[in-house]
């Protein structure tokens, strides 16, 4: 369907180049070579385009009020939870055995520990992250970030149709692992240590320029 509905014109051109168009699962050949048969194929067309539209509101309309008449008991929308919880029910759960580690995340950071450390302690005692085997540093780092550990979840509702077109966003309360106060000074150790790299590579540069001769 969405195939027809965005192609339909150059479908009409191509017939009049004759380029034979199939479409649907009986493979039926596609003919618009008649005044009726151009007004029954768009008519078809619009019905579908009808259907499409009318199952698109529907489901979107679902989720937006499933997210507001529940988002404060901590429903769980779809797709990967994150590291730290478990889907139960539809709801968000923290998961003990990871929530520990979660903890421990930022407990190690905010001790001075580097991401490559927390990187190799998770890796050497078999810990897995969602979506692959062997932790990361860009991981660690959405992690130390993510606002849903003090129990703030930001959902995102996509057009069922289109995934990178967000249509609103709903806050969804979930359970809370680590403290507002851990939260914050994580927060302004990235923002420190972000700043000090930025300091540290502008000096490597300047001196590097010392020896560049053009």
């Amino acid at each position: 369907i969405d195939f027809e509905l965005k192609y339909k014109n150059k479908i009409i051109g191509n017939q009049r180049n004759k380029v034979k168009v199939y479409e649907e699962e009986s493979g039926s050949l596609r003919r618009h070579t008649t005044p009726m048969e151009k007004l029954m194929d768009s008519m078809i067309t619009s019905v579908k385009e009808f259907d499409r539209d009318d199952r698109r509101e529907v489901s979107v309309s679902g989720k937006k009020h499933l997210s507001i008449t529940l988002g404060h008991t901590g429903v769980f929308m779809g797709g990967k939870i994150n590291f730290g919880y478990s889907n139960i029910d539809r709801k968000w759960v923290i998961n003990k055995e990871e929530s520990k580690w979660v903890k421990k995340i930022f407990s190690m950071y905010l001790q001075g520990s580097s991401l490559v450390e927390i990187k190799e302690l998770l890796d050497t005692n078999g810990v897995s992250p969602r979506r692959s085997k062997v932790w990361n540093i860009g991981t660690l780092l959405t992690m130390l970030k993510n606002r849903v550990y003090i129990g703030e979840y930001n959902w995102k509702l996509k057009d069922p149709f289109n995934k990178e077109v967000i249509l609103e966003e709903f806050l969804i309360t979930v359970p809370q692992i680590i403290s507002h106060s851990l939260f914050n000074r994580a927060k302004k150790m990235l923002e420190k240590n972000t700043r000090n790299k930025g300091d540290n590579l502008r000096k490597y540069d300047s001196l590097l320029s010392n020896f560049l001769v053009c």
